[in-house]
């Protein structure tokens, strides 16, 4: 068999800008920073940047040998499923170290071990399969009273459908934004019109400044246009259909951060869009792309540096060691979104800008410092260390073995044969000869009657 060499990719700078903004977005939302206006557009928008540029990934580990086809194509599958239970495994183990952050790597591996085949297809398909996501997730969010009890991963913080269309979508990106300047003006300009106009309503700002605390809960509502007397008294929790259908239909278009209803997808896909383009554009220019280089060297080593903060984070947060083990951890500003979802859940108490203002050290610490350390670890390196080892581990599991010698043949028959006289030691009969097959003759055909006479 030919053996397959690979060759290095040539790394596209602006999906690594946009990468080290979805982990600085993920950091400001574990720090629950809001005294400053429009730091609630970290919320949902960066996990799902994160979801895309997963998908963006995708395509471009699998861009050669998709083109290439035969074995090239299911070895680096191969490495790419591998890969995917390799950030599974650090999800989960990040998850059981702490308790105060939801761990988006698992949702992120996920894209890795499903979608792989999903970057043959055409653009239409890709598109298809899309919209198919899209609605499966609307229809879990508008009952999710029923598939929360069912398993946990295909309901919020990370629906499984939502994420699996966000990696599809950025699939859709990769073909779109990447060499295409008009695609990216456009991106950014639908970004930021559906972004600005659905800001407060996404975040329900005006609940959270006008209405009530949030340590009272407001009895649900239904919107005006959907009213009827009949329905004021009954609950619209997701999961109520047969009670409410306008409940269901309300929560499979809510557009709150992790819902997974439509508006929630569509919008974070149109932000993904115009941050990913935004960030191409800015690479483009030499001294520009310089000027980045603490950010590409962030984005380059994603893994690494989410890892990191998530242990520091949730060791200042008081997560760490088990301080919440009974809890489901969920960003600190979902609250607002997961008071309707949970009927027993008991949101945070409103913070007043002070206290707010507080975590500002500590964010710009935390940012600051991974700049900084990752721009002098790729001056170095070329890979972070989690990036390092997990290539390490792919390339020793995916390497090619040479066919076993006559040596090493003759030790498997002598084991064999030790066995054996361990299990005669231990009383343990084997099958008597009378019935075992007897292969020596068994290439030998039997003749038959008609062998005698070749005219029959």
């Amino acid at each position: 068999m030919e053996k397959i060499t690979r060759k290095p990719r040539v790394r596209i700078d602006g999906f690594d800008v946009a990468r080290a903004l979805a982990i600085i977005g993920m950091v400001m939302a574990h720090a629950g920073t809001t005294s400053w206006p429009g730091a609630h557009i970290a919320d949902g928008y960066a996990s799902a940047l994160f979801a895309v540029l997963a998908g963006i990934s995708t395509s471009l580990m699998l861009e050669k040998a998709t083109i290439a086809g035969g074995a090239e194509l299911a070895q680096a599958r191969s490495r790419l499923v591998m890969r995917g239970v390799i950030i599974f495994l650090i999800g989960i183990a990040l998850s059981s170290l702490q308790s105060v952050i939801a761990i988006v790597l698992s949702a992120i591996a996920l894209i890795l071990m499903l979608l792989g085949p999903v970057t043959r297809w055409s653009l239409f398909k890709q598109l298809l399969f899309l919209v198919g996501m899209s609605l499966c997730s609307a229809a879990i969010a508008g009952s999710f009273g029923y598939w929360h009890t069912v398993h946990p991963l295909l309901t919020i913080p990370y629906p499984l459908f939502a994420w699996l269309a966000y990696g599809t979508a950025g699939m859709v990106a990769y073909r779109l934004l990447t060499h295409n300047k008009w695609w990216q003006l456009g991106s950014i300009a639908l970004a930021a019109l559906v972004m600005s106009v659905s800001y407060r309503a996404r975040y329900q700002l005006d609940e959270l400044e006008n209405g009530p605390s949030l340590n009272e809960k407001p009895a649900p509502q239904i919107p005006s246009s959907l009213a009827e007397p009949d329905y004021s008294s009954v609950s619209s929790l997701p999961g109520q259909f047969n009670d409410n259908p306008y409940g269901f239909f309300r929560n499979a278009i809510d557009i709150s951060p992790h819902s997974g209803g439509l508006g929630d997808i569509w919008l974070s896909i149109a932000g993904a869009f115009g941050i990913i383009s935004v960030c191409l554009l800015l690479c483009h220019p030499r001294f520009l792309r310089t000027l980045l280089f603490p950010f590409r060297s962030m984005g380059s080593m994603a893994l690494t540096v989410y890892v990191l903060h998530a242990i520091s984070a949730g060791w200042y947060l008081g997560g760490i060691p088990f301080s919440r083990p009974d809890d489901f951890a969920y960003p600190a500003k979902s609250d607002y979104s997961m008071e309707k979802y949970d009927d027993t859940y008991e949101p945070l108490p409103k913070s007043s800008p002070d206290d707010s203002m507080e975590e500002v050290p500590l964010l710009l610490i935390t940012i600051g410092s991974a700049l900084a350390l990752s721009s002098l670890w790729r001056l170095k390196f070329r890979r972070g260390p989690l990036e390092g080892m997990t290539h390490a581990l792919l390339n020793k599991a995916t390497a090619e073995l040479p066919p076993l010698d006559q040596q090493q043949l003759l030790d498997r028959s002598v084991l064999a044969a030790e066995r054996r006289s361990i299990r005669q030691a231990l009383g343990i009969h084997e099958r008597p000869e009378s019935l075992a097959l007897d292969t020596t003759h068994a290439s030998t055909p039997v003749p038959s009657d008609n062998t005698e006479n070749p005219n029959i």
